[in-house]
């Protein structure tokens, strides 16, 4: 077997030359940031998916059942102070983009910020479409999450023998890689919850689970 010395082996490539060689393969392939490219201008101009009129729909009844469970008026004022600054700025059109393989995306568009086109339309959730506005929009990303990874591969394909995976192939494999992950964050997440639950009352351990789903939210 042919060992390659130190002396023989290719220097590695600088970063100003992998930033130039990743412009100019950008450049003469257009099409590979399509996808990234307009899902950053829905997110910007885009309607916003709001679910704040299913909580404020619920507030009441949520707020009785505190009141009957004989939390404090201070820390139900606490939480709802925080649902309020919260959950108007929710946009669920953010869970098109999925991870760890999706939709590479520059920002996320904050409430009910302006747009270069005007304020942007406000759609509502209902308790019945929340559940399906999430898995279609998760769905969605999983798809294109696919479609965007494989036409990256494309490009660095440097042999005529080398073929990307089928479509439907990486689609799938795409899917299922993120089933996994998801089955692992379950995994680790639900022990911790239930060792923050043993530390903290019910009532601290509200704000920390809504946490933990904004910021998913945030990141889908």
């Amino acid at each position: 077997m042919e060992v390659l010395r130190p002396e023989n082996l290719p220097p590695p490539p600088g970063v100003i030359n992998s930033i130039k060689a990743g412009f100019d393969t950008i450049a003469t392939h257009i099409t590979a940031i399509l996808l990234p490219l307009l899902l950053n201008v829905f997110l910007w101009l885009g309607p916003r998916l709001r679910m704040d009129a299913l909580f404020d729909s619920i507030k009441a009844d949520v707020v009785s059942i505190w009141q009957t469970g004989g939390v404090s008026p201070e820390d139900i004022q606490r939480v709802l102070t925080w649902y309020d600054g919260t959950i108007p700025t929710v946009n669920l059109f953010w869970l098109i983009r999925t991870i760890p393989i999706g939709i590479s995306t520059l920002f996320l568009s904050q409430g009910d910020s302006q747009t270069p086109l005007g304020a942007p339309a406000i759609m509502q959730v209902n308790a019945l479409s929340l559940l399906g506005w999430m898995f279609l929009l998760t769905l969605i990303g999983w798809v294109g999450g696919g479609l965007y990874f494989r036409s990256i591969a494309k490009l660095a394909i440097v042999t005529e023998n080398e073929k990307p995976l089928r479509i439907s192939r990486a689609i799938i494999q795409t899917i299922l890689t993120s089933i996994i992950w998801g089955i692992l964050a379950v995994v680790i997440g639900v022990p911790l919850l239930l060792f923050w639950r043993w530390c903290f009352n019910s009532m601290l351990l509200l704000p920390i689970c809504l946490c933990y789903s904004s910021a998913w939210f945030r990141c889908g």
